[in-house]
């Protein structure tokens, strides 16, 4: 009996050691596993450090690089109707950009006519549920500091998205100023928990005497997202660097940044329109309805992605093309909100307005922007503005070039769509009456430019060009036509008769680096191949008089005037000369039929009478 309670008590006494132990296993097992995913799971990305801290020369804590680079995006990515719709779920590229919840598609672009800087950026967030940065409570907000330390500062962020199908991105944009000229800033964006490395820019230059650093600029159009796109930007990043390693020297601020592209490269890019091609396109150039929505945006953030190495750190300028039309992609809309280009002021009430064109000051140019597809016809709001932006610009002393940007040509002789001889008659009367240097177009898939030229004349002689190279124009009295439709798209195939006006035409594709020397009144424009990065064009514009072109046409005050009062008297003298065409043509009539009632009159019998009686 003794041995039995023995065994009893043993038997009770293991009965209550096997929970705790298995309790204590099983505590050992969730503190293990706890720690192992406390060991894998990654860190939030959050920067602690101030401006201050960031530009000492000995700062080692590099935020994290999230400016997506060209080496991202798919080599082989083309919008086509057939592939496009199962690219838009299946392709990498396309996945992250909608799964990358940070910010991206970084731009900048210049305020205006003053020395600010405007920030915009598009960003995504999770569905509710997932675990990662959550849209916050409070919008965005960017800060800005000189490189120096001299100043920081911090601006809320507005947004202007639009919902398309199921596209979800929130568009952001920030304006900051104030600005000192041609300094060095830094940038970055604070989003809740979420903080972005620092990114540098350059501040608006002024004009200068400065002759090893001219004022520095890439200009293109019809981009595309292709492959043949890409190599362009890739060459643009080449030339920016040997830009920034000749004129800039490195500040410690600067040694600091891991960003792909270098301050103090171009000053500019200035894009001629049709930008990303968000309207499908293939073989037959039509629109695929099926996936109209949300796959049209996804163009768009593939074209803010690729040009994000560039536009986060260099001012990118755009100009609204046909591809960005109401007919192709809602009325201008998401144009409009992905990108925050300088204000128009409104010219009844003085206040600036957001319109589709616009106007500023790069150095001792004066930049205007036009929209192709909206009408410039004599007294349209476009029309007017631009009259009035030329004149007013004319009176200064500021500017001592004049440069207009717009999507059609209106001096063509490519196949595929040519010269636009409305616009022409529309646009080159205020071209020469207020001395345009040179007019920037895109729209036809190839490169050419014309000599000096006004109202299809070519005004060449002498003094006026170097016939030795032709490449060579001192004090023109017409604008210069240079039209870049060459950035990525497919090329035409085609040309017409070549014209006289045509100087040099190029089916390759590139783009233009363009020059300003402030220092001896020079432009020089170099078409660059995408392809090798060689000179495929060059050529200068020398202006050693600043005089208005009309005194150097002997043109009626009519062809040199789109204001209402000359289109009034235009108009009475054409209803004058019908009213004057009518009364000659009623006494004609009359006296036609004059002889005819005197004989129905009279009471003799009718004679037959010679023709020469009626004669």
């Amino acid at each position: 009996e003794a041995e039995e309670a023995e065994e009893a008590e043993e038997a009770e006494e293991e009965l209550q050691e096997e929970p705790q132990e298995e309790l204590q296993e099983e505590q050992e097992e969730q503190l293990q596993a706890a720690e192992a995913e406390e060991a894998t799971k990654e860190e939030p990305p959050i920067i602690n450090h101030s401006s201050a801290d960031f530009l000492s020369p000995d700062t080692t804590n590099a935020p994290p690089l999230v400016s997506p680079t060209l080496a991202d995006v798919d080599d082989d990515i083309e919008v086509d109707v057939a592939s496009a719709a199962p690219a838009a779920t299946e392709s990498s590229a396309y996945f992250a950009l909608h799964h990358h919840y940070e910010p991206q598609q970084l731009h900048l672009a210049f305020a205006g006519h003053d020395h600010g800087m405007s920030l915009s950026w598009v960003q995504f967030y999770p569905p509710a549920g997932e675990l990662a940065h959550s849209s916050p409570a409070l919008p965005p907000l960017v800060e800005y500091a000189a490189c120096d330390g001299s100043f920081t500062h911090r601006e809320n962020a507005i947004t202007r998205s639009y919902r398309v199908g199921d596209w979800q991105g929130e568009i952001y944009h920030v304006l900051m100023q104030p600005l000192q000229s041609d300094q060095l800033y830094v940038y970055r964006i604070i989003d809740g928990d979420l903080t972005t490395q620092w990114m540098p820019f350059y501040s608006k230059r002024r004009p200068s005497i400065n002759k090893a650093h001219p004022f520095t600029a890439a200009v293109y159009g019809d981009l595309s997202t292709s492959s043949n796109a890409a190599r362009t930007l890739q060459q643009i990043q080449l030339q920016n660097w040997k830009i920034a390693q000749s004129q800039r020297q490195s500040l410690p601020c600067v040694q600091n940044l891991s960003s792909s592209t270098p301050a103090g490269g171009l000053d500019m890019i200035l894009h001629l329109g049709d930008l990303g091609y968000s309207r499908a396109f293939g073989k037959k150039w039509d629109i695929a309805f099926e996936w109209f929505g949300r796959e049209k945006q996804q163009t768009w953030d593939l074209f803010g992605h690729m040009i994000s190495p560039l536009s986060s750190t260099i001012p990118y300028m755009v100009a609204p093309g046909n591809h960005e039309t109401g007919k192709y992609d809602f009325d201008f809309i998401p144009y409009s909100s992905r990108f925050n280009m300088p204000l128009a002021l409104n010219l009844e009430s003085g206040l600036p307005e957001r319109k589709l064109y616009y106007s500023y000051d790069w150095g001792p140019v004066h930049i205007v922007v036009l929209n192709s597809e909206q009408s410039v016809a004599p007294l349209s709001e476009q029309a007017t503005w631009f009259e009035k932006d030329l004149r007013q610009n004319q009176k200064r002393e500021q500017t001592t070039w004049t440069v207009v940007a717009f999507h059609r040509p209106i001096y063509s002789s490519d196949q595929d769509s040519g010269s636009d001889l409305t616009l022409r008659a529309q646009l080159e009367p205020l071209l020469v009456q207020y001395s345009v240097d040179v007019f920037f177009t895109g729209h036809d898939h190839s490169y050419e430019r014309t000599y000096p030229v006004a109202f299809d004349q070519v005004l060449v002689d002498q003094s006026v060009v170097s016939l030795a190279t032709r490449d060579q124009y001192v004090d023109p009295v017409g604008p210069v036509h240079l039209r870049i439709g060459t950035g990525g798209i497919q090329l035409g195939v085609a040309w017409q008769r070549r014209p006289l006006w045509s100087a040099v035409r190029l089916q390759q594709f590139g783009f233009v680096m363009w020059r300003v020397f402030p220092h001896n009144h020079t432009m020089s424009f170099e078409f660059v191949s995408s392809v090798d990065g060689s000179t495929l064009d060059q050529f200068t514009v020398v202006k050693q008089r600043r005089v208005p072109n009309a005194q150097f046409f002997a043109l009626p005050e009519d062809r040199l005037s789109n204001s209402g009062g000359q289109f009034t008297m235009r108009l009475f003298g054409a209803l004058l000369v019908m009213a004057l065409l009518l009364i000659v043509y009623a006494v004609y009539r009359q006296r036609r039929s004059e002889p005819l009632r005197r004989g129905a009159s009279s009471s003799l019998p009718l004679v037959m009478k010679s023709p020469a009686y009626y004669a």
